[in-house]
């Protein structure tokens, strides 16, 4: 769910993505749902407003996700107003929630090489990224992965091309934000 504050407005945007293992082997099957509201802020208090976005937020996330489990023709159970996915049985429960992973044939996913909260952030342009090069270093990302990847989860940022050239927008970026490129 994202808020943004629009001076006297504000927009409420909710999404809701699953993947699960599809019916060949090594296939997926995905759906997403995503809904945005905006809404007059004028003459509300803190705390009207702040019960106005839990009630959206809830009726969002009932849409959402009962849109994406009727894409995909799974059943669901609902407990203390929470939506969740009913799995067949002996089937792997894929991820659910921000995109989620993949069938992977059968298997269960694996955790993150480096946990987010080990990772150092550097803003970059005024953006915050998660700084990649010393997992890069240590083996533990791919050459190819990107050197700063956002912490939003786009603008991947590379010091380097494919042919090793150096990347001229990403250094004069590092440079106008104090960030030592090597």
């Amino acid at each position: 769910m994202s808020i943004e504050d629009q001076g006297q407005t504000a927009r409420v945007s909710f999404g809701y993505s699953i993947k699960v293992p599809g019916g060949a082997p090594y296939s997926s099957e995905d759906a997403h749902a995503s809904f945005s509201v905006e809404f007059d802020l004028a003459g509300a208090t803190f705390e009207e407003t702040f019960a106005q976005l839990e009630e959206i937020e809830s009726k969002m996330a009932s849409v959402a996700k009962g849109n994406v489990y009727t894409q995909l023709g799974m059943q669901f159970t609902e407990a203390a107003g929470v939506m969740s996915p009913v799995w067949p049985a002996g089937a792997p429960q894929a991820s659910s929630g921000g995109g989620g992973g993949g069938g992977g044939g059968g298997q269960q996913f694996s955790k993150p090489l480096v946990a987010k909260s080990e990772k150092p952030i550097v803003v970059i342009n005024g953006v915050q990224h998660y700084d990649n090069r010393p997992f890069k270093v240590s083996g533990q990302y791919k050459p190819g992965a990107a050197d700063f990847a956002s912490v939003q989860g786009n603008d991947p940022l590379w010091l380097r091309d494919q042919q090793g050239n150096l990347n001229a927008e990403t250094t004069a970026a590092l440079d106008a934000s104090g960030i030592a490129w090597e």
